[in-house]
């Protein structure tokens, strides 16, 4: 399997993880796995468009990048701006960490529903 393909796989599954978590009022959990399957699905599109493969959990960045391959990326500036922060939020504990509600969740899973459909369908094109 191309790794592309892999990768947009494991993007979708840690979207699938993260409506099961969600499910079980795994919240942290949830949104977590919201995060990694948007960067997942960004490294993947720009491993399929032949671009160096980028270390960074910065769906801001990652966007970017992307964004200089194809315009569209900018319509989904805001919702990796909302899911960047969810790589490591809710994953240590300390003054500046909290735990997010379902509300939260929900809107997580939307915006990484959105990233990864928008992405997937431009790499049947």
């Amino acid at each position: 399997m191309k790794a592309y393909k892999e990768l947009l796989l494991r993007a979708e599954n840690d979207l699938k993880s993260a409506i099961v978590l969600k499910d079980n009022q795994l919240y942290d959990s949830a949104v977590y796995h919201c995060q990694q399957s948007a960067e997942k699905a960004l490294k993947a599109f720009l491993i399929y468009k032949n671009k160096e493969l980028v270390k960074t959990h910065d769906l801001d960045k990652l966007n970017t990048l992307c964004e200089g391959i194809d315009p569209d990326f900018e319509s989904i500036y805001d919702l990796c701006e909302l899911l960047t922060p969810f790589a490591t939020q809710f994953r240590y504990f300390g003054a500046d960490s909290f735990m997010p509600d379902k509300v939260d969740v929900l809107e997580a899973i939307e915006s990484a529903q959105k990233i990864f459909n928008m992405i997937s369908n431009k790499m049947r094109q």
